[in-house]
């Protein structure tokens, strides 16, 4: 596979045709309720971003760069938080349980950034790094919402084969907000770079950190968080999620869930 990066942090991904809008599919229902919108504290106008809720209920998966987001330049080049805080600790807001009808969130919570990997944006391997887990200040017992379910038996090396199946929320023209789902499109047989997963799933600004599932069987899992956009040399447009492994790697019981700070 022949890439040429469009290494911009912030997903805007072209439609294909091919994949169908699918926003009342009923498969979707039960993961929308764990999928939100991230912002620092009072700053939801200038960078929003995804997350979903995973784990025990009580914690959030997104991208490096939506935990510590700032602001986005005109060219999609992220400005993140000050160096002093990208830090473990460092709070955000996270809105989700979305009410379609009336465009609101039903919950608002803050979020504190209890691990993360090093980021790098100017190279395609830099990208393994961009990924942060939260934890929800305040979680009641039992958690906020149902979780995808994580195969951890999975290795980094082996590529989601099903239907894939993506959920975000963005915000409209109007000032409200909604789903998107988008259902039935497909990952690459194959990667550059292992932990990666290439799609020909639909995406736009916004959905950094949103949840990419795969049907296997008559359910569903999670496959893929979404990161950002790339195209082949053919021109072909492609989404690149981070493996579903490499998100569970910073749950408390995997190999990972210290605090790695990213580079310069």
């Amino acid at each position: 596979m022949r890439l040429a990066l469009a290494l911009a942090p912030a997903v805007i991904l072209v439609a294909q045709a091919s994949v169908a809008r699918a926003q009342g599919d009923p498969d979707a229902i039960p993961f929308k309720k764990g999928v939100g919108e991230l912002s620092q504290h009072g700053n939801a106008q200038r960078f929003r971003a995804n997350g979903v809720i995973v784990m025990d209920g009580c914690h959030v998966a997104t991208n490096f760069h939506a935990a510590f987001g700032l602001s986005k330049s005109p060219h999609g080049k992220i400005e993140l938080v000050p160096d002093e805080e990208i830090a473990v600790g460092h709070q955000v807001d996270f809105a989700f349980d979305l009410d379609e009808m009336s465009g609101r969130f039903r919950q608002l919570v803050k979020a504190e950034v209890v691990a993360f990997r090093a980021y790098d944006d100017e190279s395609i391997e830099g990208l393994l790094g961009d990924r942060a887990l939260l934890k929800i200040v305040g979680c009641p017992a039992g958690g906020f919402a149902p979780v995808p379910t994580f195969d951890m038996t999975l290795s980094e090396t082996a590529l989601p084969t099903g239907k894939l199946m993506t959920i975000s929320t963005r915000r409209t023209l109007e000032g409200k907000n909604e789903f998107v789902v988008e259902k039935g499109c497909k990952a690459a047989g194959e990667s550059p770079v292992t932990g990666l997963v290439f799609m020909d799933c639909q995406a736009r600004d916004g959905a950094s950190g949103s949840l990419v599932l795969e049907q296997t069987g008559n359910s569903w899992r999670y496959a893929a968080m979404m990161t950002m956009k790339t195209k082949a040399t053919d021109g072909t447009r492609m989404a690149i999620g981070l493996h579903s492994t490499l998100v569970a790697e910073m749950f408390p019981q995997g190999k990972f869930s210290g605090t790695e700070r990213r580079r310069p």
